[in-house]
């Protein structure tokens, strides 16, 4: 557990160490989620670029693990360098290049090789058991944060030092003291006697703070932005409105569709079973006619044969029975003539003629035309006027800045 300070420090949403959640290595240049979450530098990076890709106009992206959204910590437009600007664990970093190998640095410098127990978060480095007694003996370390290295909670602790602290982005070993209303940037006292040297407006953060609150601009603030969230949860809900109506007209389409399909197919199969039955009507009937056709030939057939069986066997019979039968069969014949000559030779043929509309069904190209109209309208947003404007200080003097003694680290 921690010596000091430690009950007052909140618990990062996680349980992970020094492994990366997506590399599943220990971290290389951790960068901190607001959600408290750790990365690897390249490996969140390279998530923000892939989750961006699908938006239109990104200004943020949802922390691989809980999902909580991260609002760009700088350009909106280059999500690539998003990570750059993501607040990083230095402690973490140092502790991870050390590994098991970690020693006490008090010590190691004293070039004595100890292997370290503890790490101190004011010193920022790993001391032994020896050493942390001393911490907490010296008065000017006894105050110092120290924490097991053993302990779950060291990158706990790591976390919330590492988004708490109130160093300054261009150089790291100096605190924030001031605030260049030029530029509307925090910065150092490096940085006011370098790059703002010849700003006009530079402050202490107290004199800004007092102002800001002063003039109430945190709470205009507060209000602008209010009411821009307000109108683009309107602009939110009116799209979600046309998504659900998309959707119903969709869905109404879809039933139309298949409702129309249905009565196609209702009418198609009424007129196929009709045009079927019409066939097998008329096939019967002409068969009919035909089968008579060939019965009245095949009777006539076999009576040409018999009366030539006849005519065979009269040669061997008396002359008067051959006569007699003779003029039988002359006679025979004559009314099978007779009788022959009015008869029709059928041929019935089929051909069918399929109507238009049908024939040309395969000529279709699509079931119907879908009219879309898209319109797309720039927000009608307020001129929300963010700027924030300072009064000099007393502490300024044509651009020259005088600092307080308590302003040098």
């Amino acid at each position: 557990m921690f010596n000091t300070m430690a009950s007052g420090i909140e618990k990062p949403k996680h349980d992970n160490l020094t492994v990366c959640s997506i590399c599943f290595e220990n971290f290389r240049t951790p960068r901190i989620l607001p959600c408290t979450h750790v990365f690897c530098h390249g490996c969140i990076s390279s998530y923000i670029v892939t989750s961006c890709q699908t938006k239109e106009a990104p200004v943020g992206f949802s922390c691989p693990l809980c999902r909580e959204f991260v609002s760009s910590p700088t350009d909106l437009s280059n999500p690539e360098k998003w990570a750059d600007r993501l607040p990083g664990c230095e402690m973490l970093d140092k502790l991870n290049k050390d590994g098991d190998a970690n020693l006490c640095l008090p010590c190691l410098r004293e070039n004595e090789e100890v292997k370290a127990t503890e790490f101190c978060f004011t010193c920022e480095e790993s001391i032994c058991e020896n050493c942390t007694k001393f911490h907490k003996r010296i008065l000017t370390t006894r105050s110092h944060l120290t924490c097991k290295l053993s302990d779950s909670n060291l990158v706990t602790q790591f976390v919330n030092l590492s988004l708490n602290n109130e160093r300054c982005p261009d150089h790291p070993d100096k605190k924030v003291k001031l605030f260049c209303n030029d530029h509307n940037k925090v910065c150092c006292t490096l940085c006011a006697t370098t790059g703002h040297r010849k700003c006009a407006d530079v402050q202490t953060i107290q004199s800004a703070v007092a102002k800001t609150k002063e003039m109430g601009d945190t709470q205009a603030l507060i209000t602008n932005i209010s009411d821009f969230r307000q109108e683009l949860l309107t602009v939110k809900q009116n799209q979600e409105d046309n998504v659900t109506e998309l959707d119903n007209t969709s869905d109404s389409m879809i039933e139309e569709t298949k409702k129309l399909r249905q009565e196609i197919n209702a009418h198609l199969d009424k007129l196929e079973k009709e045009h079927l039955d019409e066939i097998s009507v008329l096939a019967k009937k002409y068969r009919d006619i035909l089968s008579k056709a060939i019965d009245s030939v095949s009777d006539r057939i076999q009576f040409s044969n018999q009366c030539l069986r006849r005519l065979d066997e009269i040669g061997n019979k008396s002359n008067a029975c051959f006569l007699k039968e003779y003029q039988e069969i002359k006679e025979s014949f004559k009314s099978l003539e007779e009788h022959t000559r009015h008869l029709d030779e059928h041929k019935v043929t089929f051909k069918s003629s399929v109507s238009a509309p049908i024939l040309n069904f395969q000529e279709l190209t699509r079931f119907s035309s879908i009219n879309v109209n898209h319109s797309k309208n720039k927000f009608k947003m307020k001129n929300f006027d963010l700027s924030e404007t300072f009064e000099e200080s007393n502490e300024m003097v044509k651009g020259n800045i005088i600092f307080d003694d308590d302003l040098w680290d």
